[in-house]
């Protein structure tokens, strides 16, 4: 009868009356005063916030103070009868775990309290943690299907709607009078929350949003993550405003960072998250723990590289406050730079690296960063004597701050140009004028001092890469690229230039025979120089790929690069200038066909070598893994913007052979973006890189030319037609013929196509069943189209979908004239896109084959 009579106690009076009938009650009692409590507390809240809301007189009993002291009250009263009769906090929990008691502020409030008391501290927090997660779950089959909405919304035992609300309520309630004594818990809380496990790679997609709204400074809005990256954020902002709000828990939260990430467990990343949050938001109460500072810095010689990164890149603001940070950090990365271990050293490079990226706008004249920079390149440049590894990851960081940094770009250059002559078979200035002439030419690289072979541990003979050549080459064209907005190349570039014009001109002239490759050779992994001979080609294959690169990319800097006049006559052969890369007679320069051709040659070769066979009992011998390489999105948007920019280009013979290979290069590029954001969506990194906010520009650009493209690929004719060599037109599903070229065609395996060998080599791939071998260009383009849809869609925003959606030639979507009107907004960009998707690529849609459903 007193519980039914709740509505009409005096406010203030009910601690006594709680405290009464908990007294006087049974178990079964207690059970239902601890659900009345919760009920009549959920209204009087639900009452006071829809008077707020409704800009109404708040009444002095809903006053939200008043109310919040009363509840304290309770749930003190309720603590003290836990702890005399320990039954009523297993009812309690029985409670929360059948759904009997729904998770709003008091009942948060009362498990956070029983959380204080030691037997109760692991159950209440996994129990909250339990139903934040299917709370969470739920609201993610509920944004992918509109049926389980409409059921749960019919539940009437379900989760609070919104955890994220409900946990951070009560940190900032916490700040208030009386509820000093649940911050212990609010910590406990978070930290178990950080402790969630990462999600699997299948449970990183993006959930679909109803709106478009993305923070601005590019991140993942949090509802569209998936439950279990969810869970962690919300625990880093629990830690985050508990450490704001109470200086008593502070030196708490700094051990628990600590010894968590020294730990090294499945969610250290979480933790490092928490850390990079906090130097971001609260720098000042942060370096009040500097000791503890300095103590992770010692940590970083102890963890993977993996995590010692993001670590380092977290705590690199703070150096810039407090110079003794930056002297002890400096200090441990120039002991981990001569440590034994791999690991390390790379932990070095990667920290000086990201030091030298922290200078990049920093007052050269006022505090010597001038100085600080050159001792950093000092560093740097021994780095040059590392392992391959390690100078992969130096290359893409030297990269990186030619880009940011002009200040430094000849002192970059420098570096890369000294490092680049090492490997060059002659200087370009020792060059006698008559070689150029000669029909052939030996490799102008010396690609067998990029491997080594020698004998493992165990015994067994291994060849090893001491250069990764092609990472270099790469770095050298990204620069160059970087540089052509400059009006004039720097003497470093042109030096550059001239070294890379002698390697294509010398390709240019290079064949099978000449770089060691003919038929006589043995390519086989059974004896150490055969060994050698096969890592030697695949060091060749992904070299020429980057040269490649480099002819689309940059011909201007061939052309102006030689440093002498022999240089620059190479150069001017070698690359034809950057018209010809959208004249209607030339799809690429000639001395990119001749580099293609001779890569082809190369793989086919690499292909008939033998597999690995055992020799005289020995074990095969291991050579290195050179991974994927295929040309950038720069050099594929580059390709593809030549065909589409003119409609008289006809790609045919190897220029049509380099164009699948362009498309195949771009459904690689987009996929790996693609998985490179789940990675990072998983790990809980909400901030989007500059890195990869470029690349996602680049595929929805190449996504447009694709879809520019497909009318030109279904009109393909010969081998090439929509029919392809698998029978069926990827967009209809229907069995077609192949158009017949009016030269006619020959057997499979003759000679129509490029030759006896390079046919027999093309009818093995497609008994082998190589897909994209057999694919006509139309499911080329439909398939490189896909993969960046899928990438982009994996983006916070629709914005990118919409830039590649949108038409091509549209008035809003011009660059703004010197007249005054104004670039496209967002609004505008989806609006124009959502127009040319029902337009022109919806009925492209509906003739896509489907899957025929029974009557």
């Amino acid at each position: 009868k007193m519980l039914r009579r709740l509505a009409d106690v005096e406010i203030s009076q009910l601690p006594a009356l709680t405290y009464q009938l908990l007294l006087l009650g049974d178990a079964d009692g207690k059970t239902k005063v601890l659900r009345a409590l919760n009920a009549h507390f959920d209204e009087m809240l639900a009452a006071c916030q829809s008077a707020a809301a409704k800009d109404e007189l708040v009444p002095t009993r809903l006053d939200p103070d008043h109310l919040g002291h009363v509840q304290g009250a309770v749930v003190l009263h309720i603590q003290l009868a836990v702890k005399q009769d320990q039954a009523l906090g297993l009812g309690l929990l029985r409670l929360l775990k059948s759904g009997q008691l729904r998770l709003g502020p008091f009942a948060l409030s009362l498990l956070l309290s029983l959380a204080r008391i030691k037997r109760f501290e692991e159950p209440t927090v996994s129990a909250i943690v339990s139903l934040v997660r299917s709370d969470l779950q739920l609201a993610s089959h509920c944004a992918l299907s509109p049926w389980v909405a409409s059921f749960a919304a019919l539940a009437t035992a379900c989760p609070p709607a919104k955890p994220d609300a409900l946990l951070l309520g009560a940190v900032r309630a916490s700040a208030a009078g009386g509820w000093d004594h649940l911050v212990p818990s609010l910590v406990a809380l978070a930290a178990a929350l950080l402790d969630s496990p990462p999600p699997a790679a299948s449970a990183a997609a993006l959930l679909p949003s109803s709106d478009d709204s993305a923070p601005a400074d590019g991140g993942v809005p949090t509802h569209r993550l998936p439950a279990a990256t969810r869970l962690p954020l919300l625990g880093q902002q629990m830690m985050v405003e508990v450490f704001a709000l109470h200086a008593m828990v502070r030196a708490e939260v700094m051990d628990a960072l600590c010894s968590r990430i020294l730990s090294r467990g499945d969610a250290v990343h979480h933790w490092v998250a928490l850390l990079q949050e906090l130097v971001v938001q609260q720098p000042t109460l942060l370096l009040d723990h500097a000791p503890k500072l300095k103590q992770l810095l010692e940590y970083v010689l102890h963890l993977p590289p993996a995590v010692a990164s993001p670590m380092l890149r977290s705590l690199l603001p703070l150096q810039r406050q407090r110079p003794e940070l930056k002297d002890a950090l400096v200090l441990l990365l120039r002991k981990a730079m001569f440590h034994r271990e791999e690991e390390l050293r790379l932990t070095a490079v990667h920290g000086f690296l990201l030091l030298l990226h922290g200078t990049a706008d920093a007052d050269r004249a006022a505090d010597g960063a001038l100085q600080f920079q050159l001792e950093l390149l000092g560093f740097i440049r021994r780095s040059f004597s590392q392992q391959a590894s390690i100078r992969s990851v130096l290359y893409g960081g030297l990269v990186a701050a030619f880009e940011q940094q002009p200040p430094l770009r000849d002192l970059v250059a420098e570096l890369l140009a000294s490092q680049l002559r090492t490997y060059l078979a002659s200087d370009p200035a020792d060059a006698p004028p008559d070689e150029l002439d000669g029909a052939e030419a030996e490799a102008p690289l010396d690609l067998r001092a990029c491997l080594h072979a020698t004998t493992s541990a165990a015994g067994d003979d291994v060849v090893v890469m001491l250069e990764p050549l092609p990472d270099l080459i790469r770095a050298v064209t990204r620069c160059a690229h970087a540089s052509d907005g400059t009006a004039a190349p720097s003497g470093a570039m042109r030096t550059l230039g001239g070294m890379v014009g002698q390697m294509v001109a010398g390709f240019c002239r290079c064949s099978l025979r000449s770089l060691g490759l003919s038929d006589k050779v043995e390519l086989s992994q059974a004896s150490a120089h055969s060994a050698m001979t096969l890592a030697t080609a695949g060091m060749l294959e992904r070299v020429l790929e980057a040269l490649i690169e480099w002819t689309v990319l940059c011909p201007a800097h061939v052309s102006a690069g030689g440093a002498t006049q022999e240089g620059e006559e190479a150069a001017a052969v070698t690359s034809p200038g950057p018209s010809q890369l959208t004249a209607s007679s030339k799809l690429l320069p000639e001395s990119a066909r001749v580099l293609y051709k001779l890569l082809v040659d190369v793989q086919a070769r690499l292909k008939e070598g033998r597999p690995a066979t055992k020799a005289k009992g020995r074990k095969a011998v291991s050579i290195p893994k050179f991974g994927a390489y295929g040309l950038s999105l720069a050099a594929c948007e580059a390709v593809l913007g030549s065909i589409a920019s003119d409609q008289a280009v006809q790609s045919s013979g190897r220029a049509s052979h380099f164009v699948r290979h362009v498309l195949r290069a771009c459904e690689a590029q987009a996929r790996r973006i693609a998985a490179d954001a789940a990675a990072a969506i998983r790990a809980g990194q909400l901030q989007l890189s500059e890195a990869h906010l470029r690349d996602l520009r680049s595929v929805a650009s190449i996504g447009k030319l694709l879809l520019a493209l497909v009318p030109r690929a279904e009109a393909q004719t010969g081998k090439e037609a929509p029919s392809g060599r698998l029978g069926n037109n990827p967009l209809t599903g229907e069995k077609e013929v192949a158009t017949p070229k009016a030269s006619g065609s020959k057997a499979a395996g003759g000679k129509s196509g490029g030759g006896g060998k390079s046919g027999g080599g093309k009818a093995a791939a497609a008994k082998s069943g190589d897909r994209t071998a057999m694919a006509s260009r139309l499911q080329l383009v439909l398939d490189a189209a896909g993969a960046c849809v899928s990438a982009l869609t994996g983006s916070p925003s629709l914005l990118p979908l919409g830039m590649m959606l949108m038409p091509t030639a549209t008035p809003a979507a011009a660059s703004p004239a010197a007249g005054g009107s104004q670039a496209p907004t967002s609004v505008d960009v989806l609006a124009l896109a959502e127009g040319h998707l029902l337009r022109e690529l919806l009925p492209l849609a509906e003739r896509l084959p489907g899957e025929e459903t029974p009557p």
